[in-house]
């Protein structure tokens, strides 16, 4: 009698799964009253994506995808890791970045991935839901690899085609300007040979009044907006760096933070021809876990 009584439950049991998943809607459909099954995946359509930039083995690491509606320098989506070590010994070159045409209308994408021993060469953007995902594809595999491929990819899609997007990868996406904000942007003019001789700094121990003087020293105005920029006291719930950058008729710049160094760039000012170069102050803030206190501050070039 114990046998049947056990036995007579399990045959029960059994019968409400093989309902669930024979013949029963996904979770939230109203032939199911009695039992809950696994919701079903969310549809998953291909987007009319174009392929702006593919790097299939990168070696700056994973980083957390973003979406904005201007190209993205995946250099500064790299600065949102905490975790990373290694990488760049030496700043960038500006002239290396991505230089992708705007196109009004247009979203751009950036996100990484792990190819794992396979090096691919295409890859294809599609909305799982209100995710963003990127498959990989092509290329071939390398049974004995001494470490998985990481790859990323930058898309320009409709932006009517990414309007309900909340993740990209599967995260919410990050600023695509880094977590460094320009907070002081004070063009100089032209100054003297010894300019270039001025090194970028990070504010405390009086530093930011020391370039402060160095830049007057080489015919920078003592001016109201140069001593905002570079005060006297120093902030310490957050990191500021400053740097002096040669150009013409830049209008911003940007900060590339990685694990062994950290460099500014000017941004703007395309197609401007420039008798002599001109001068610019530029000074970031940044809160202290994005930047590693043991990487070097430098500019390109100098």
């Amino acid at each position: 009698m114990k046998r049947a009584a056990l036995f007579v439950p399990l045959l029960f049991a059994v019968a409400l799964l093989a309902a669930c998943d024979a013949s029963t809607p996904p979770c939230g459909g109203a032939a199911i009253t009695t039992t809950s099954c696994s919701p079903a995946p969310p549809e998953q359509t291909k987007l009319d994506a174009e392929l702006v930039e593919f790097v299939p083995d990168y070696s700056g690491g994973r980083f957390t995808g973003a979406m904005s509606d201007t190209p993205i320098d995946v250099a500064l989506l790299r600065g949102w890791r905490t975790d990373a070590t290694g990488g760049d010994t030496e700043p960038r070159d500006p002239a290396t970045a991505l230089n992708a045409a705007d196109v009004p209308g247009m979203t751009y994408v950036a996100l990484s991935a792990s190819t794992y021993c396979r090096l691919s060469d295409t890859a294809e953007l599609f909305l799982r839901g209100t995710d963003l995902v990127v498959q990989f594809g092509g290329g071939e595999d390398h049974q004995e690899c001494a470490r998985q491929y990481e790859a990323y990819v930058q898309f320009a899609v409709p932006e009517a085609e990414v309007a309900t997007v909340v993740t990209v990868g599967g995260t919410a996406p990050v600023d695509p300007d880094g977590p460094a904000v320009l907070t002081h942007f004070v063009p100089l003019g032209v100054l003297d040979g010894e300019a270039g001789d001025i090194k970028p700094t990070r504010f405390g121990w009086g530093a930011a009044p020391a370039m402060r003087e160095d830049l007057i020293a080489v015919g920078a105005e003592d001016s109201g907006e140069l001593r905002e920029a570079l005060p006297d006291e120093a902030d310490e719930d957050s990191t500021a760096l400053a740097f002096v950058l040669d150009g013409c008729a830049e209008d911003g710049a940007k900060l590339v933070l990685t694990p062994s160094v950290i460099s500014a760039e000017l941004t703007g000012g395309e197609g401007t021809d420039c008798e002599s170069a001109s001068w610019f102050l530029a000074v970031f803030t940044v809160e202290n876990t994005y930047a590693q206190w043991e990487a070097e501050l430098a500019v390109y070039g100098r």
